[in-house]
C-alpha cells in the first residue's frame, strides 16, 4: 500500500496568539483575564468572544456573586493548584472542593456563587457565551 501524502497551506487569516496567561493575567488592574471579548488592544487579545482567565490567589482569598454580575454564558473552572471551595446558591450539592490539579466545575448562565482559597493556589477560567 503507497501512503498517502498530506498536503498543508499555510493560511495567514487565522489568528494566532502566543503569550504567557499567568504574566499576562496580572496586566490589568482589576482583571485576571488574558483573552477576554471586552479588550480589543491587539497587543493583548484578538476580539475573541470569550473569556480566559489565570487567577493565583492567596489562602483565605474571597469571592462573593453580585447581583451585577451579567454572565450570560458557561463558565469552566480547571484547578492548576492549590485548593478552592466553591459554595453554589440555591443548590442542595451547592457545596464543591476543588483538591487535585484538573479537577474543574462547569456551569451556565445566572448560577449564584461564591468562592474561597482553602491552600494557595491557582485556577484557570473559561468563559464563553451560548
Amino acid at each position: 500500500m503507497s501512503k498517502m501524502k498530506t498536503r498543508h497551506t499555510i493560511n495567514p487569516d487565522i489568528p494566532l496568539v502566543r503569550g504567557n496567561a499567568r504574566v499576562q493575567g496580572g496586566l490589568r488592574k482589576g482583571s485576571d483575564g488574558f483573552v477576554q471579548a471586552m479588550i480589543h488592544s491587539t497587543s493583548q487579545t484578538y476580539g475573541a468572544p470569550m473569556e480566559l482567565r489565570w487567577a493565583e490567589r492567596a489562602r483565605g482569598w474571597r469571592s462573593s456573586w453580585s447581583p451585577s454580575n451579567k454572565c450570560t454564558g458557561a463558565s469552566l473552572v480547571v484547578l492548576v493548584s492549590g485548593a478552592f471551595r466553591f459554595v453554589f446558591h440555591d443548590r442542595a450539592d451547592g457545596e464543591i472542593i476543588l483538591t487535585r490539579s484538573g479537577d474543574y466545575l462547569l456551569w451556565g448562565a445566572g448560577l449564584r456563587y461564591d468562592c474561597e482559597t482553602l491552600t494557595r493556589g491557582a485556577l484557570l477560567t473559561v468563559r464563553w457565551d451560548f
